[in-house]
């Protein structure tokens, strides 16, 4: 897990070279080193000249701007259709939550709670002694015989 990390993370750290000429020499090698080289030069400890901050500045600006006008946008263009959407999203887990809780994990609750009442009714009906086992048996036998009687 940790080999792909590292990886990603040398890929990621090292993008912002791509498309950057190591020798200035051969300039029209990419159109990415085109839009870059504006922005190298504007780094250049002789790069003292205002309007080259000037245009960067402004090509800053409005890309920015652009980028800051479609957030805004799509806040209000996405935010009703991702609410409705959200709402059901969450009716429907409420829905899947209600049925997990009380039908899915309520029948062998109900299973283990029966099964412990039983054991504990057993427990001091039956005391280990032969004749109490005796005749509840008889009890039981006596009730269905009469109920085969008067039914059938």
């Amino acid at each position: 897990m940790l080999f792909p990390l590292v990886v990603l993370i040398l890929f990621t750290s090292f993008i912002g070279f791509l498309g950057i000429p190591f020798n200035h020499k051969g300039m029209d090698l990419d159109i990415l080193t085109q839009w870059l080289t504006p922005s190298i030069n504007l780094l250049h400890s002789n790069s003292k000249n205002s309007v080259d901050w000037y245009e960067f500045v402004i090509n800053a600006t409005f890309s920015v701007s652009i980028a800051y006008w479609g957030i805004f946008g799509a806040f209000f263009l996405y935010k009703p259709i991702y609410s409705s959407y959200i709402r059901g999203v969450r009716d429907l887990a409420k829905l899947i939550y209600f049925f997990d809780r009380r039908i899915i994990d309520g029948i062998p609750n109900g299973f283990g709670v029966t099964s412990f009442f039983v054991g504990e009714g057993i427990k001091y009906v039956g005391g280990g002694r032969i004749s109490s086992y005796l005749f509840w048996y008889l009890f039981y036998v006596s009730i269905f015989l009469l109920i085969y009687y008067f039914v059938f």
